[in-house]
């Protein structure tokens, strides 16, 4: 008896035991993630990621890099899932399972705030610098490539450094955050938003790769409670109002 109670006690730690999920985030890119040191994530995304795996009864193991490397890690397997501020496109769509949108996705042009750029009607004969991603690189082309000369860089440090010492003119990011560069009463002092914002894709979403449909319909599942609960209010209110 005492052997069949502690194979139960066992066979029971091992079903309760949360499951892991290795999951790739931009290392910096506020306010959805920003990375202080390989043990402490922050950010929309973070603490939204947090949220989703309470809810699946998951752990969240985080894996800080560049949005190249993102995509690729998820495609290759290395990690479960991915979020970055990741738009949903067809293209995304053919490479990856997505969730839900969580958020809606959009670009906004910025520059500094001393800059004589103060509307698109300013942007002729300049340099726009934007993430070398497709989705960023499509619509810059499409938008500016017969007034404005583009610049494209890897990730977001290299642009915003690029856009301070005068390698470019203007940039085109995140809403999200560029809204973030310029709220703050310092950083307020340095950028400021040009024109109106500019959709890009269908919302943001979690991406996994192909062959994990149960794990996105769980992650799509547990978005849609947090909606429900509140929660996700409380999240979007606490980063974007």
């Amino acid at each position: 008896m005492r052997f069949v109670a502690l194979l139960l006690l066992l066979c029971s730690m091992t079903f309760s035991r949360a499951e892991t999920l290795k999951i790739a985030i931009l290392s910096y890119a506020p306010p959805f993630s920003v990375v202080a040191d390989n043990n402490h994530f922050f950010g929309f995304d973070v603490e939204l990621m947090d949220a989703v795996c309470k809810k699946i009864q998951a752990e969240c193991q985080y894996i800080p890099v560049g949005y190249a490397k993102l995509l690729t890690m998820v495609k290759e397997q290395k990690a479960d899932l991915g979020i970055g501020a990741i738009s949903i496109t067809p293209d995304i769509q053919y490479q990856f399972l997505v969730s839900l949108p969580y958020l809606t996705s959009d670009g906004q042009l910025m520059t500094t705030l001393k800059s004589p750029v103060n509307s698109e009607a300013d942007l002729r004969g300049k340099r726009i610098g934007t993430w070398s991603n497709a989705l960023f690189t499509s619509m810059v082309e499409k938008k500016y490539r017969e007034v404005a000369k583009i610049k494209q860089y890897t990730e977001l440090p290299e642009l915003l450094q690029a856009l301070a010492e005068k390698e470019v003119d203007v940039v085109l990011i995140h809403e999200q955050v560029a809204k973030f560069w310029c709220a703050g009463e310092e950083l307020k002092a340095q950028f400021k938003l040009i024109g109106e914002k500019i959709s890009l894709g269908s919302g943001y979403g979690i991406i996994a790769p192909h062959g994990r449909q149960a794990l996105i319909d769980r992650i799509n599942q547990a978005l849609i409670q947090l909606e429900t609960d509140g929660t996700y209010v409380k999240l979007y209110k606490d980063y974007f109002d």
